[in-house]
């Protein structure tokens, strides 16, 4: 089975908490991935409900920006579920559902979150390795000063997600089903390159493989 995307959700503000719908169409033992930032707070301070796996992140320091990564197997919870990120911080959270795809994370193939300075053209990290069936998710975010904007994915993806909180902290995702070559450059652009400060943004990539094939072998009776 070819890896395929069920729906996606999101959520963002400057509350101490952001509750995210389950996207749409998730049944139990789709593989659900939320992408959870913020600027300001702490990266500790950026938390997920119970059965929410963290996978990856990355910390900028206190009072700037911070990404986690978290997994989790659909199953027959709530319509919703709450991220906590902290008092007087302001963020966005992304759940991007899919299915066909193989649950081990492990035989994930990721590239590590990496941060960059100000720019209206975001590239996010190469990852290599995509099987038969896979899916590539990229995505970007940034801290904007007040400004609202809206985002173009790379050239080839589909774009999944785009959500912006209070005009300050926005975020993309983009997807790519089957990637032939996962390789090479992966270009977000930003509607506005009115940033705050030098507080850049980060770029993530992953190719998450296709549901591992089963080997069905054969019984004969002997009479």
């Amino acid at each position: 089975m070819a890896g395929s995307i069920v729906a996606a959700a999101s959520a963002a503000s400057d509350t101490s908490s952001l509750t995210v719908t389950k996207p749409t169409g998730t049944a139990n033992d789709d593989k659900m991935i939320a992408f959870q930032c913020s600027d300001w707070g702490t990266y500790a301070g950026l938390t997920a409900p119970a059965g929410w796996a963290l996978l990856t992140g990355l910390d900028r320091g206190s009072n700037n920006l911070h990404l986690k990564i978290w997994t989790k197997t659909a199953a027959s919870e709530g319509a919703n579920y709450v991220f906590p990120q902290g008092s007087g911080v302001d963020g966005c959270c992304s759940i991007v559902t899919l299915r066909g795809v193989d649950n081990t994370v492990a035989n994930w193939l990721w590239a590590t979150p990496a941060w960059a300075a100000n720019s209206s053209s975001r590239v996010a990290p190469t990852v290599s390795g995509a099987g038969s069936g896979a899916v590539l998710l990229c995505s970007s975010l940034v801290d904007m000063n007040n400004t609202a904007v809206t985002w173009t994915p790379p050239s080839g993806m589909s774009e999944q997600v785009d959500v912006q909180s209070n005009q300050w902290i926005s975020q993309s995702v983009a997807s790519l089903l089957a990637p032939a070559n996962p390789t090479g450059t992966k270009t977000f652009t930003t509607s506005s390159s009115t940033f705050i400060g030098s507080v850049g943004g980060i770029e993530w990539s992953v190719v998450i493989p296709a549901t591992p094939a089963v080997n069905q072998g054969r019984f004969f009776a002997l009479m």
